[in-house]
């Protein structure tokens, strides 16, 4: 059974974060544009901030991470950046106690989508500002520029945030409108 655990947390600039659990050691940790100082960091300094992150997830909040764990960096200029963090089964480990081995990946043009039921309420400025999609049953808008920061939060609110490989499948499978209303 997968269930979700949710968390709020702050990083060492003080910006908040959102932290999701699941019944697995996995977490995912969504980091707004503030945080995009991943990008600034070289491997090692990147493998010392991970190391921090799960020292304060911890402490924090009980999560407790030991053994091998992948990790995707999910980048987007207009959020900010995702983290998933995977544990791997791997049982040879197991003798390892309190000892944190990772693969850090970043892949290369990673956008973010924003699902939604419906884009009526959505402010003219949002769609002006967008491709839209629509894929099974649903509608997906990715920015294409900034928007007012008013206009973004509604986004956000009446929106999910997708992202990786559902986001590559909206965009191969999904149908593209152009926003006929929006001249």
């Amino acid at each position: 059974m997968f269930t979700t655990k949710l968390f709020f947390s702050y990083n060492t600039l003080g910006d908040k974060m959102k932290v999701l659990k699941n019944d697995g050691k996995d977490v995912v940790i969504f980091l707004p544009a503030s945080n995009i100082f991943l990008d600034r960091l070289k491997r090692e300094e990147l493998e010392d901030y991970f190391k921090t992150l799960f020292l304060k997830l911890e402490d924090r909040y009980g999560i407790d991470h030991s053994g091998f764990y992948q990790i995707y960096v999910y980048k987007d200029s207009y959020y900010g950046a995702i983290l998933e963090i995977e544990e791997e089964d791997l049982p040879y480990l197991d003798y390892i106690d309190n000892e944190v081995e990772m693969n850090i990946h970043i892949p290369k043009d990673t956008s973010f989508m924003y699902q939604l039921e419906d884009i009526l309420d959505l402010d003219l400025e949002i769609l002006k500002a967008s491709n839209l999609y629509y894929y099974q049953n649903r509608f997906y808008i990715e920015l294409k520029r900034e928007v007012q920061k008013k206009n973004y939060l509604q986004l956000l609110e009446y929106g999910e945030l997708i992202y990786g490989e559902k986001v590559k499948k909206v965009q191969r499978s999904g149908k593209l409108f152009s926003c006929l209303f929006c001249e």
